[in-house]
């Protein structure tokens, strides 16, 4: 299994239903999400995803748009600072996707955030431990 450590930059930014609930929409802004599956995906309590959509939707960072009977969420990319959030993200929050979709499927990873340390002259390092 390939553990991951939650990183300091995204702590210091972000709450941690927050770090979850952009790290879902703005690392993938083609899909839309209902509001449990965000519960589900993001593992965090019902009250607090709804009180995060509603501050994401009213400072324009998410969208929401009802289908029928269902309310769906996801990232806006005409806000003004979709780019750079987005960026931020997949930075601190989003690189656990994108080594998961990286490994083979037969090779679990777990759900937390990678670190990285830039100690070394532009080089990032991951703890991994393989079972």
């Amino acid at each position: 299994m390939v553990t991951v450590t939650p990183s300091p930059l995204a702590d210091l930014l972000f709450g941690k239903t927050r770090r979850a609930v952009l790290g879902l929409v703005l690392t993938r802004p083609d899909e839309s999400f209902h509001l449990r599956q965000i519960v589900r995906t993001t593992g965090a309590g019902l009250g607090p995803v709804q009180r995060e959509l509603r501050q994401l939707t009213d400072a324009d960072l998410v969208l929401r748009e009802q289908r029928g009977n269902q309310t769906l969420y996801r990232a806006n990319p005409e806000s003004p600072i979709y780019p750079e959030l987005r960026a931020l993200i997949i930075k601190t929050v989003g690189l656990v996707d994108i080594v998961r979709e990286a490994l083979p499927p037969w090779l679990p990873v777990s759900d937390a955030p990678l670190s990285s340390d830039r100690s070394r002259a532009g080089s990032i390092t991951a703890t991994a431990t393989w079972i």
